[in-house]
């Protein structure tokens, strides 16, 4: 089971969240690893092409990432530069783009990585 909350910032970009039976019939309480976004449904204005765009979590820090994938391979959001570092994925397919953001890992579970922002402050969908 899954709910679907709002993003907190005001984008229409609804967010899917892992749920069990009796959260999805009240809502998420308890927040815990895997509690991330798996699915997200944007309408990104920025790109002229579809996009389809994965987010991976990885056993690597910031610093690793950045080795591994150096300008202008690898490349950040500004915003989000502390959270994942992102590369375009080469395909034979024209007229699309591919994107994988790569999270760093972390010792300490983010409000994101539990879903509380979201559920916070973004508010359910129903």
């Amino acid at each position: 089971m899954a709910n679907v909350y709002h993003y907190p910032t005001g984008e229409d970009w609804p967010f899917i969240i892992p749920a069990t039976a009796k959260e999805f019939q009240r809502d998420i309480q308890h927040f815990v690893a895997g509690r991330e976004p798996k699915f997200e449904l944007v309408y990104d204005g920025w790109t002229a092409q579809p996009l389809l765009q994965f987010a991976l979590g990885t056993n690597l820090t910031r610093p690793q990432l950045e080795t591994l994938l150096p300008a202008p391979y690898g490349w950040v959001i500004p915003e989000l530069a502390d959270v994942f570092r992102s590369l375009f994925l080469a395909h034979p397919w024209p007229g699309l783009q591919i994107r994988f953001d790569l999270y760093y890992h972390s010792a300490e579970l983010s409000n994101w990585e539990t879903g509380e922002w979201l559920v916070k402050a973004g508010g359910r969908i129903r």
